[in-house]
């Protein structure tokens, strides 16, 4: 399981595909799509290709009954079959759970003592 917070997102999500032997393999063109299965925690946006995408975080993830965070996931689908039939395949990522990140970043501070006066 991955842990991020609101500050934090995947850059770069690089997709393989293998053929049952392990090597490279190709899926119908333009047949790839990328969902989050809660995009009110996590987004995730794919390269024009198809092939690389970004994941971004929303906010935190919900949690449960018992306070428990619920995990979210990004899924990618592609029709392996080049010619006119559909074979689907499907990769799904670990699950993700979102923390509240930082509400900003303090970069200074400033203590402003005053006048000093005489005890009473």
């Amino acid at each position: 399981m991955a842990t991020l917070t609101t500050d934090q997102f995947y850059p770069s999500i690089v997709l393989t595909i293998l053929d049952k032997r392990g090597r490279p393999a190709k899926v119908q063109e333009g047949s790839i799509v990328w969902a989050s299965s809660d995009p009110t925690v996590i987004t995730v946006t794919p390269s024009a290709d198809g092939m690389s995408a970004q994941a971004d975080t929303v906010a935190p993830s919900q949690v449960d009954a018992a306070g428990n965070p619920l995990p979210s996931r990004f899924t990618v689908t592609a029709d392996a079959d080049l010619g006119d039939g559909l074979v689907e395949i499907t990769g799904v990522s670990e699950d993700i759970t979102v923390t509240a990140g930082l509400p900003g970043t303090a970069a200074a501070v400033t203590l402003a003592l005053g006048a000093a006066a005489d005890k009473p």
